[in-house]
């Protein structure tokens, strides 16, 4: 079954030995809904000033940024699924919807066949049968729900669970708050009108991916890291000298802060 999400190589070179991707062969063709799309200019790692402020990054392919609806505030009306699309700025699938009242919007895609079309509703009460995929009240949900696209805030959007494969768990539901436990285990009280979204975030294979060479970072802004003790003084405080000493009695940081307390 695995096999049939996470694809692997014959290693006729060195690179495809240990490379293993996310099937991304049963997603939509259509990858741009331009109502919902921007471009965002990439930084570099770079501040207002052209500081470097965050090392490694830089020079990664060009990709465009799809306004995700985390509210879901648009209430019982259906919504068909349009498209399940791969989406460059998160981890999980996205899904094209088309309301009845004939606005789209994007929404992270639940795990399920995405082969199977479906319909996905935002209740704001309480109902008798939830699918996967609809969108409600906490206060509405029952206890052991699996949920994901959290509000930490009523009517803030979600912003709990919303990476590849993760879910929170409801304990406790009340009238005014409620017991959710997060993937790290903590457990978190939320007001019970906080909105989430029933299922598990889909690709919940993208744990196992491997990009199996460098070149495949440097395509997703990653930029290589050195050593400091490979490095000129003026670059780094462990750099200079002969072979490879550093001439210090713990190790320092870039910026010179001490990373280890001596005794």
């Amino acid at each position: 079954m695995l096999n049939n999400y996470i694809l692997r190589f014959n290693p006729i070179t060195p690179s495809q030995r240990h490379t293993c991707l996310v099937n991304k062969r049963e997603l939509s063709d259509h990858s741009n809904f331009k109502r919902l799309s921007l471009t965002i200019r990439g930084t570099g790692g770079r501040n207002n000033t052209g500081i470097i402020t965050v090392r490694h990054r830089g020079g990664r392919n060009k990709r465009i940024f799809r306004k995700i609806d985390f509210s879901r505030s648009i209430y019982n009306i259906p919504a068909e699924i349009y498209t399940i699309e791969y989406d460059p700025y998160r981890s999980s699938f996205i899904t094209l919807i088309h309301y009845a009242n004939g606005l789209f919007c994007y929404i992270l895609t639940t795990q399920f066949n995405i082969n199977k079309q479906l319909f996905i509703y935002n209740y704001n009460e309480r109902i008798a049968f939830h699918n996967t995929g609809d969108s409600n009240l906490l206060l509405y949900f029952d206890n052991g729900a699996l949920l994901h696209n959290l509000e930490l805030f009523p009517g803030k959007g979600g912003v709990i669970s919303r990476s590849a494969g993760t879910f929170s768990l409801l304990i406790n539901v009340s009238k005014k708050s409620s017991k959710v436990k997060l993937p790290s285990g903590k457990i978190l009280h939320l007001s019970s009108y906080c909105r989430a979204t029933l299922g598990i975030v889909s690709n919940q294979w993208y744990r196992y991916l491997n990009l199996g060479k460098a070149g495949r970072s440097r395509w997703l802004g990653i930029r290589p890291s050195v050593r400091g003790v490979v490095m000129n003084p003026i670059d780094h405080p462990h750099g200079g000298g002969e072979g490879k000493k550093t001439g210090r009695v713990s190790p320092f940081s870039v910026w010179g802060r001490r990373q280890k307390t001596v005794s």
